[in-house]
């Protein structure tokens, strides 16, 4: 009895293996996360308050395929994967005035689990150094500015895209 339960166990890992294994290989290298790039409040909100772990997990393990040479690198990479320049105008880290509080998002705790995990850089040592180097969102807010700046003829929503794709979400 106890080696058919250890029999049926191995079958299941191999099972698990497999299945895993083949999806990723359905993948493409530099497919774009689907149901991604956020542009609303709204869907920003929506997003954050999934509880849907395997979501979760999906983008977790997206940002950390991608990644960039240093922490900062990949906080901004990870950013513009996930939200138009325009959505981080409504953010700031910790909130301010009619600004949203984006160090207390999902959002943020998967970039700082992801950043900890990356093996190219040692991620961030605690939350402080995080913080710090979500310096990133200043950035790109200027950007954000600049480019509404400089396109007169486009609307503002579609200049914050910095021409990439829409959200499905």
């Amino acid at each position: 009895m106890k080696k058919e339960i250890v029999d049926i166990k191995r079958s299941l890992q191999e099972q698990s293996q497999t299945s895993s294994g083949d999806l990723s290989l359905s993948e493409k290298l530099l497919a774009p996360l689907e149901g991604f790039l956020l542009q609303t409040v709204e869907q920003f909100q929506n997003l954050d308050e999934k509880e849907n772990l395997k979501l979760w997990r999906t983008v977790y393990r997206h940002l950390i395929n991608r990644g960039g040479a240093k922490l900062r690198e990949f906080l901004s990479f990870s950013l513009k994967l996930m939200v138009t320049d325009e959505l981080v105008t409504h953010f700031t880290w910790l909130g301010a005035k009619s600004h949203k509080a984006f160090g207390d998002t999902r959002v943020s705790y998967i970039f700082y689990k992801a950043a900890k995990k990356f093996p190219c850089f040692p991620g961030p040592r605690d939350i402080k150094e995080f913080t710090t180097e979500m310096e990133v969102f200043r950035t790109t807010k200027q950007r954000s500015r600049n480019i509404s700046k400089n396109t007169h003829g486009q609307s503002s929503e579609s200049a914050g895209t910095g021409g990439r794709r829409e959200s499905k979400i």
